[in-house]
């Protein structure tokens, strides 16, 4: 998201690279800052038979229904983003007519998830819970029902609409945002 902003800004391609460079060097010297942590399971194998292994997960995860649930609800959330991802393009070229706007919607998810990723954590104190999950989902199906309907007015009005860009901006975000409380848990 950070290359297609800055080609959107004019910047050259070797501006844009030494900027990416710039931003991975932080981010590997800011690793370093992190705690040591032991192995969780030093004693693991890593077998290469993939179909073996994926059924000895699916067997063991079959064992707990939690689990089950767990990974029946990520695989949703992912599925739903996954969608929504891909409206953004459908959003900034055929409703805004702009294709700098689906880097922005981009963004905007991206804070989102984010921000509501660690408004969870704050929230559950390292608990392990599912308490906030319903609540997160009435707002993404609210905030999903007022995009589809936002996405047919914005069109059927032919001119560009200031609010209804507004909204629509922050319809992906909250959608992202509760997505971000929604996953948390699960994990």
């Amino acid at each position: 998201a950070t290359a297609g902003v800055l080609l959107q800004e004019h910047f050259h391609y070797e501006q844009i690279g030494f900027i990416l460079i710039a931003l991975s060097v932080i981010g590997y010297l800011s690793a370093h800052f992190m705690a040591p942590h032991a192995a969780g399971q030093p004693k693991l194998t890593i077998r290469f038979n993939l179909f073996r292994e994926i059924w000895k997960l699916i067997h063991n995860a079959a064992q707990d229904r939690k689990i089950i649930l767990c990974i029946l609800g990520t695989s949703c959330f992912w599925f739903l983003i996954s969608g929504l991802m891909s409206q953004t393009v459908v959003f900034s070229e055929e409703i805004f007519q702009r294709k700098e706007m689906g880097t922005w919607l981009l963004v905007v998810c991206c804070v989102g998830i984010a921000t509501g990723s660690l408004t969870s954590a704050q929230l559950l104190k390292g608990e392990m819970s599912a308490r906030y999950i319903p609540f997160s989902m009435l707002f993404i199906s609210i905030a999903i029902f007022d995009l589809v309907n936002l996405g047919n007015r914005y069109v059927a009005s032919g001119t560009e609409q200031t609010y209804l860009t507004y909204r629509i901006i922050a319809d992906f975000g909250i959608i992202a945002f509760f997505g971000g409380i929604f996953i948390v848990p699960l994990n």
